[in-house]
């Protein structure tokens, strides 16, 4: 439960400050670090509750709402690249 509880911690803070923290200077550092913890909170959680099909998918909804900047960029970047549109 302990696990859960801080993956969900992670996730809802690293979306808090994606949507708030754009001023702060190391922006992207911050978004890295707690998504690199999110992604290891997720694996841990999976390893300890077994690879049941239920908490699988609670970890990929997880990071994907808690790692949306990074689904976003690279959905952004896949466009741009078609055709050489990007910058």
């Amino acid at each position: 439960m302990v696990g859960w509880a801080t993956f969900v911690v992670a996730a809802i803070l690293t979306w808090l400050v994606y949507l708030q923290g754009w001023m702060i200077g190391p922006y992207y550092l911050l978004l890295s670090v707690l998504g690199l913890l999110s992604v290891g909170l997720g694996i841990w959680v999976v390893l300890m509750h077994g690879m049941g099909w239920r908490s699988v998918l609670l970890v990929i909804a997880g990071l994907l709402v808690g790692q949306w900047w990074f689904v976003q960029s690279v959905v952004v970047q896949g466009i741009w690249s078609v055709r050489g549109f990007g910058p």
